[in-house]
């Protein structure tokens, strides 16, 4: 999914489930795949950047927007690169990280690494994605909103192993 041959969003299936588009994607909104997996609603996310005003944090807010009825489920997961942090917010007025964190809040969904760490957004010590790869220049911009109610455990691929074949780290997602 995208517009660029060479990189995109995908999402690859490892064991036997029932997969299927569920909600249509929108190509004048691209980088999203909204799916259904033996019951959890997902939205799988790269927050790109499309015009000068709808980049990064603000096609997130515009694909919870338009996925909020579909998300707000009681299995409900937005998951992937999100390109924001807290940390921005002054970047972003009017639709920063902190308003999409208390709008996905609003549909029930909150931050499985938060959660799991008991820390706030901006807080983060474990990076998701490192600038150009340099061990020196990382942030935490990767995420997985679930459900509140269901349990889930999240693991962030560890950098020396990683590094080496993407910027980003995966996010290893376990539901209860």
């Amino acid at each position: 999914m995208g517009s660029n041959p060479r990189k995109g969003l995908g999402v690859i299936g490892f064991r036997p489930a029932s997969y299927r588009v569920t909600e249509p994607s929108d190509p004048a909104l691209p980088w999203h795949i909204p799916f259904s997996i033996d019951g959890l609603d997902v939205v799988a996310l790269w927050a790109h950047q499309l015009t000068t005003d709808l980049r990064y944090v603000r096609i997130s807010h515009e694909i919870v927007g338009r996925h909020a009825g579909f998300l707000g489920s009681d299995r409900g997961l937005i998951i992937g690169d999100f390109n924001s942090n807290t940390v921005w917010d002054h970047h972003h007025p009017g639709r920063n990280h902190s308003m999409l964190v208390d709008k996905l809040r609003g549909l029930g969904l909150d931050s499985v690494f938060h959660r799991q760490e008991r820390i706030a957004h901006g807080n983060e010590q474990v990076k998701t994605y490192f600038h150009q790869r340099n061990p020196q220049s990382g942030h935490h911009i990767d995420y997985a909103f679930l459900s509140s109610r269901v349990d889930a455990k999240v693991a962030v691929g560890e950098p020396d192993v990683w590094l080496p074949h993407s910027d980003h780290m995966p996010l290893i997602l376990e539901i209860g």
